[in-house]
Protein backbone atom coordinates (compact mmCIF):
# COMPACT_ATOMS: atom_id res chain seq x y z
CA UNK A 1 0.00 0.00 0.00
CA UNK A 2 1.55 3.62 -1.02
CA UNK A 3 0.52 6.37 1.23
CA UNK A 4 -1.11 8.91 -1.06
CA UNK A 5 -1.08 12.16 1.79
CA UNK A 6 0.15 12.83 4.83
CA UNK A 7 -1.97 15.42 7.03
CA UNK A 8 0.59 18.31 8.99
CA UNK A 9 -1.73 19.41 11.31
CA UNK A 10 -1.07 22.90 13.50
CA UNK A 11 -2.30 24.70 16.03
CA UNK A 12 -4.97 27.00 15.53
CA UNK A 13 -6.29 30.51 17.79
CA UNK A 14 -9.63 29.48 16.37
CA UNK A 15 -12.24 27.38 18.38
CA UNK A 16 -13.39 24.27 17.89
CA UNK A 17 -16.71 25.53 17.07
CA UNK A 18 -15.16 27.81 14.71
CA UNK A 19 -12.51 25.45 12.68
CA UNK A 20 -16.46 23.79 12.20
CA UNK A 21 -17.64 26.54 10.93
CA UNK A 22 -14.89 27.64 8.66
CA UNK A 23 -14.66 23.82 7.21
CA UNK A 24 -18.30 24.81 6.57
CA UNK A 25 -17.57 27.70 5.01
CA UNK A 26 -15.31 26.15 2.67
CA UNK A 27 -17.31 22.89 1.74
CA UNK A 28 -20.07 25.21 0.81
CA UNK A 29 -17.76 27.80 -1.11
CA UNK A 30 -16.78 24.79 -3.25
CA UNK A 31 -19.99 23.52 -3.65
CA UNK A 32 -20.73 27.13 -4.96
CA UNK A 33 -18.23 27.28 -7.49
CA UNK A 34 -18.80 23.73 -8.79
CA UNK A 35 -22.93 24.56 -9.37
CA UNK A 36 -22.07 27.53 -11.39
CA UNK A 37 -22.99 27.53 -14.77
CA UNK A 38 -26.21 27.41 -17.37
CA UNK A 39 -28.20 24.02 -16.44
CA UNK A 40 -30.10 23.14 -13.51
CA UNK A 41 -27.42 21.13 -11.10
CA UNK A 42 -28.39 17.71 -9.86
CA UNK A 43 -26.71 14.99 -7.61
CA UNK A 44 -26.06 11.51 -7.36
CA UNK A 45 -27.08 10.04 -3.93
CA UNK A 46 -25.84 7.19 -2.45
CA UNK A 47 -27.69 7.26 0.60
CA UNK A 48 -24.17 7.55 2.56
CA UNK A 49 -22.41 10.13 4.52
CA UNK A 50 -20.25 11.79 1.91
CA UNK A 51 -23.53 12.07 -1.43
CA UNK A 52 -25.58 13.44 1.82
CA UNK A 53 -23.60 16.03 2.80
CA UNK A 54 -23.15 17.23 -1.01
CA UNK A 55 -26.92 17.50 -1.54
CA UNK A 56 -27.34 19.39 1.69
CA UNK A 57 -24.49 21.82 0.92
CA UNK A 58 -26.41 21.85 -2.79
CA UNK A 59 -29.60 22.57 -1.41
CA UNK A 60 -28.08 25.24 0.55
CA UNK A 61 -26.63 26.83 -2.25
CA UNK A 62 -28.73 26.13 -4.69
CA UNK A 63 -32.46 26.22 -3.03
CA UNK A 64 -34.33 23.33 -2.47
CA UNK A 65 -35.69 20.73 -4.32
CA UNK A 66 -32.50 19.92 -6.15
CA UNK A 67 -33.02 16.33 -8.55
CA UNK A 68 -31.25 13.48 -7.22
CA UNK A 69 -30.52 10.02 -8.73
CA UNK A 70 -30.07 7.12 -6.91
CA UNK A 71 -29.53 3.05 -7.68
CA UNK A 72 -31.47 0.53 -5.57
CA UNK A 73 -29.95 -3.06 -5.61
CA UNK A 74 -32.48 -6.17 -4.91
CA UNK A 75 -30.12 -7.54 -2.43
CA UNK A 76 -30.52 -5.86 0.77
CA UNK A 77 -27.17 -5.54 2.29
CA UNK A 78 -26.35 -3.73 -0.45
CA UNK A 79 -29.10 -1.30 -0.87
CA UNK A 80 -28.90 2.10 0.59
CA UNK A 81 -31.59 3.97 -1.17
CA UNK A 82 -34.21 3.85 1.85
CA UNK A 83 -31.47 6.44 3.20
CA UNK A 84 -31.44 8.12 -0.22
CA UNK A 85 -35.07 8.58 -0.20
CA UNK A 86 -34.63 10.12 3.65
CA UNK A 87 -31.90 12.59 2.52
Amino acid sequence: MRRLHTFAFQESELSESEQIERFEQVLERATALRSEGPSEVGAFLSGGLDSSVNVGLLSRVCGPNRHTFSVAYPQERFDESPYAREV
